[in-house]
């Protein structure tokens, strides 16, 4: 996804370098918006302050310089991460998985978040039945919608 995402800066501006990095800036900004909705909303869900949430995870410099000074694209992963398991949790897990999977189609490495995303779609109370059937469709769901994703570019899984 994230070289679609490129593919369209560029064609947008032309390969100007400085208008590049202004729009690479507005898609860390997307990432960081998710993250300043979702975190307050997670932790709310669990107990926790949200305000409190947000200013440790996202109103931190280190935050905020890693994801949109340097226009990185772990700002939209994890924005999508977060907002994806936000959704599992609040028993919306279709759209979770399509987040997550997302997520995934920016960086690889927020696929360990499938098993989880699958426990909180079918619910605290599911039995061992139930956690592997939902387990099984989050990850058949996530690997189709990757090969969706990779078709028209002919990437493949990337």
């Amino acid at each position: 996804m994230f070289l679609w995402l490129s593919r369209g800066v560029v064609a947008i501006t032309g390969a100007q370098p400085d208008f590049s990095v202004l729009l690479f800036r507005v898609i860390a900004c997307i990432g960081v918006l998710l993250c300043v909705i979702y975190v307050p909303k997670l932790a709310a869900l669990h107990g926790v302050n949200g305000a409190r949430a947000l200013w440790i995870a996202v109103a931190n410099p280190l935050f905020l310089i890693s994801f949109i000074a340097s226009s990185h694209n772990d700002a939209l992963m994890v924005g999508l991460a977060v907002a994806g398991i936000y959704f599992a949790a609040t028993h919306r897990g279709l759209l979770g998985v399509v987040l997550v999977t997302g997520s995934i189609a920016v960086k690889p490495i927020t696929i360990v978040l499938l098993p989880f995303v699958g426990l909180l779609w079918a619910g605290q109370a599911a039995g061992w039945g139930r956690r592997f059937l939902f387990w099984a469709a989050t990850g058949l769901l996530s690997l189709a919608l990757l090969v969706l994703m990779g078709l028209p570019g002919n990437l493949g899984l990337g």
